[in-house]
């Protein structure tokens, strides 16, 4: 669970309180390149909180790969800019 609602009748212990969710597709493309994470990490950056991503390397356990470029740079830029500067 990624996010809850408050009704009063459960317990939400872990998730984000009253939190909304936004989706954005990027699996629909042949090839997520680096620009097309950095502009998903970028998505409603003032209203989006948290980040949960379902894509990245190939996980086969012989390579160590990391954000690209442009990956990089929006997530240094939400970090600084992300909720409004909160």
């Amino acid at each position: 669970m990624a996010a809850a609602r408050d009704d009063g009748n459960a317990c939400g212990v872990g998730v984000a309180y009253r939190a909304g969710l936004s989706a954005v597709v990027i699996l629909q493309y042949a090839e997520i390149t680096d620009a097309t994470e950095a502009r998903a990490l970028a998505y409603a950056l003032d209203v989006n909180h948290i980040y949960s991503n379902s894509w990245g390397p190939i996980d086969d356990g012989l390579r160590k790969e990391g954000p690209r470029t442009l990956t990089q740079q929006a997530m240094d830029n939400a970090i600084r800019n992300g909720r409004n500067g909160s």
